[in-house]
Order: structure tokens, then C-alpha cells, then sequence
């Protein structure tokens, strides 16, 4: 379901006009009536609220089991759940990056605006360089009615941002939760005519937040990096709300003569010592093996399952540093080393091993070049793992040989 710029993208509404304040006023006329109705049917049920003999409604003898029934509260965390813009707000930017726990970051775009500038036939170049900027007004290639309808919160006059705020206000119990975003390089006076605006339309409460205030500030607009399948080659159809995302399909194995050149590291992890097998296409890692021992226990079941999904990932064409990323610093009950060396867990182990070799390389230990085929069943262990090794099949799983 739609929210409040959400909504007027898809009635080609400018949000800095007065048909979007006329229907911010009947939309917000209605929900208020409706819960003035329920309200009313409560109180016939169990009695108004305590203190309504004394409060304003007595008079008109309108009895509310609540004694106010709207408000319009924040809804940063609740949009992001629900994939809408938040409130009341316009849209921060286009596209935009939210900084969250732990130093992540998320990049997230508009899918409304996507849709809107490929119904008006805006080219796929246009549509990402409005994304990746944030904003639509300085880009060549959209028409001026995109342009208008998609204007963002730093293109909209403060002014526009109190009159939105005050038309909900009107018809709300309690406060109206909004943001008026100011640039950078407002002023004392522009604060003030924000809040004497204000003050005059009625608004209970006013909220100013002036770009670059923090150096942490949660949104930052421009979404450089729209999203792991942007990264990897074009733009695709947006699936879910509010992300940007498409289909991506693995590479399948090249067919080369004796397979695809690999390397043979041995890590120790927590768990004991792991053999690790990286197949390598045009000097990027391809496909990652992790091999503990002999099958059927659950330290090589999770060790195979780490595997395969970290080379779904590379064979996507997710970069590498994005996989060392995810892997990093997850810890269990013990460790290994010391310092910059110490290992948490199997998947730190990993995460450490292709840091080292593929985005800081340096010489590491153990390092065997091997060549790997196809993978075939063991007979022993059952386990797709054989390959052939200096003309013997080899599980790589188990250690069984053919010879």
C-alpha cells in the first residue's frame, strides 16, 4: 500500500502543490472521521474516557471512548519493514543510502519513480544517473513532468514542507510527525521563518533538520551502489518495494580441458585444521571448497554449506570483498592465534583467507596449484566430491582414492 509520496507519484501529483494539499486534507478528513465514528460506537459500549465531563466535547454532548483518535507518529523503521515512503514525508532522494547498526549501510531507490520515468519512455541511462545522484533536476533525459512529480525533500521549499504538515494538522488530534529539510547552508533566519510559518497554520510541533548537521546522519542521498545485481550488469526489473533488484543467475562451469585451475590452502579454524580449495576464472575466485575430514559429520555438513553458498555468490558475480564482508567477524565459543591473525570461526577462517589472497595479496603458507574437473560421487562417503588428481580419484570429502 502505498504512502504519501508514494502515492502522489503514482497520481502524477507534485508534492509542492495545492492539489497535493487538497488531498492531504481529504484523506486525513476521512480517517479522522472514521475514528471519531468507532471512538463514539466504544463509548456507547463502555462509557467515554474519564475525564470527558470535563473536557471540551462535553459540551457538545459528542461522547469518545478515547479522548484523542489520531495522530500522525514517525515512521522511519515502519516504512523500511513495510517498503513505502514514510508519512507524510516527500522522498528523502531517489536514491539514497541508511546508515544502520554496526557501521552498515543500505542503498535503496525509489521504485514508484522507476516505474513512473519508464511509463513516460525515460531511457535506462537517465533513470540510473537519477538514482545514483539522488535527485532527478539535474539529469538530462526526463521530461519536466517526471521531473516535477519526483522532486525530493531537498528540492522542495521549506515553505511546501510546513504547508503539507499543516494540512494534516487540521484534521489530527495530537502532533504531526514531519521532517522540513533544510540545506546545508541555512540560516538562522530560515530556521525562524520556518517556525513562525508554523506557528501560524497551526502545526502543534515543527521538526528541522539541516543537512550535513552530523557527520553520522542516518540517510545520505545518492545511491552509488544501487544494489548487488546493479553491480554486476544491468538494471533489470525492480522486485519488492522500494529495493532495487533483479534476477541473478550463477555462470555456469566453463568447459576447459583438466578444469578450472585452482588453489590449495590449509587454514587452521577453531574446529581443527580446514582444506580449502578456491577454483579461479581470469584471476577472481570462481568456486570455493571447504573440506574438513570425513563426511557425515556436522562440522563438514556446515563447512559444505558455507561453501556452496560463498561460490553461488562469486559465481553471481558478487565481488569478492562483498562475501569477505558478510563472512567477517562472526565468532563462536572458541579461537585460534593471536591479534590481526586470530581466527573466530570457520567462516572468519575463510573470510581472513580471501582478504589475504585476493583483496591484500601476500604469500601464505601452504599453497598447492591443483586442477579440478567435474566432481563426481564418491563411493565411499557418497559425497559429489571426487576429482582426479595425478591420474587417482580423490574425495576431496573423505580422502578416499581409486588408487
Amino acid at each position: 500500500m502505498p504512502s504519501g509520496a508514494d502515492l502522489l507519484i503514482r497520481l502524477a501529483i507534485p508534492y509542492d502543490s495545492d492539489d497535493a494539499l487538497a488531498l492531504a486534507e481529504q484523506l486525513m478528513a476521512f480517517v479522522s472521521r472514521e475514528a471519531d465514528s468507532a471512538s463514539e460506537a466504544l463509548a456507547e459500549e463502555r462509557g467515554p474516557f474519564p475525564n470527558w465531563h470535563r473536557s471540551v466535547f462535553a459540551a457538545s454532548g459528542r461522547r469518545y471512548r478515547n479522548a484523542t483518535r489520531t495522530t500522525i507518529a514517525p515512521t522511519g523503521t515502519i516504512s523500511v519493514i513495510a517498503g513505502c515512503s514514510s508519512g507524510i514525508e516527500p522522498l528523502f532522494a531517489l536514491g539514497y543510502a541508511r546508515n544502520v547498526l554496526d557501521g552498515k549501510r543500505l542503498h535503496e531507490v525509489s521504485r514508484d519513480f522507476v516505474e513512473m520515468a519508464r511509463a513516460s519512455e525515460v531511457d535506462e541511462d537517465s533513470i540510473r544517473s537519477a538514482l545514483e545522484a539522488g535527485r532527478a533536476g539535474d539529469v538530462e533525459g526526463i521530461p519536466s513532468e517526471v521531473r516535477s512529480v519526483a522532486r525530493t525533500a531537498h528540492e522542495i521549499a521549506p515553505e511546501w514542507h510546513v504547508r503539507m504538515q499543516a494540512a494534516f494538522q487540521k484534521h489530527t488530534d495530537n502532533a504531526v510527525s514531519k521532517t522540513v529539510n533544510l540545506a546545508k547552508d541555512a540560516t538562522v533566519e530560515d530556521v525562524l521563518e520556518v517556525f513562525d510559518l508554523a506557528d501560524r497554520l497551526g502545526c502543534k510541533g515543527i521538526t528541522i533538520f539541516r543537512d550535513g548537521c552530523r557527520s553520522d546522519q542516518v540517510l545520505v542521498a545518492g545511491a552509488p551502489r544501487l544494489s548487488l545485481a546493479v553491480e554486476t550488469g544491468g538494471l533489470g526489473s525492480p522486485q519488492g518495494a522500494g529495493t532495487w533488484t533483479r534476477e541473478v543467475l550463477p555462470q555456469a562451469v566453463p568447459e576447459i580441458p583438466g578444469g578450472l585451475a585452482a588453489r590449495r590452502f590449509r587454514v587452521q579454524t577453531p574446529l581443527g585444521t580446514m582444506n580449502v580449495f578456491v577454483t579461479e576464472l581470469e584471476g577472481r575466485p570462481f568456486e570455493v571448497f571447504l573440506v574438513f575430514g570425513k563426511a557425515g559429520s556436522d562440522i563438514t555438513a556446515m563447512s559444505e554449506a558455507i561453501g556452496r553458498l560463498v561460490s553461488l555468490l562469486l559465481r553471481s558475480g558478487v565481488p569478492v570483498d562483498l562475501v569477505i564482508e558478510q563472512l567477517s567477524g562472526i565468532g563462536g565459543r572458541a579461537s585460534v592465534g593471536f591479534g590481526e591473525q586470530r581466527v573466530l570461526s570457520v567462516a572468519d577462517a575463510l573470510a581472513k583467507l580471501l582478504d589475504r589472497t585476493y583483496r591484500r595479496p601476500y604469500p601464505l603458507g601452504d599453497l598447492e596449484p591443483h586442477r579440478l574437473s567435474h566432481l563426481e560421487v564418491c563411493p565411499d562417503c557418497g559425497d559429489a566430491a571426487l576429482v582426479t588428481e595425478e591420474g587417482c580419484g580423490k574425495c576431496l570429502a573423505c580422502g578416499f582414492s581409486t588408487c
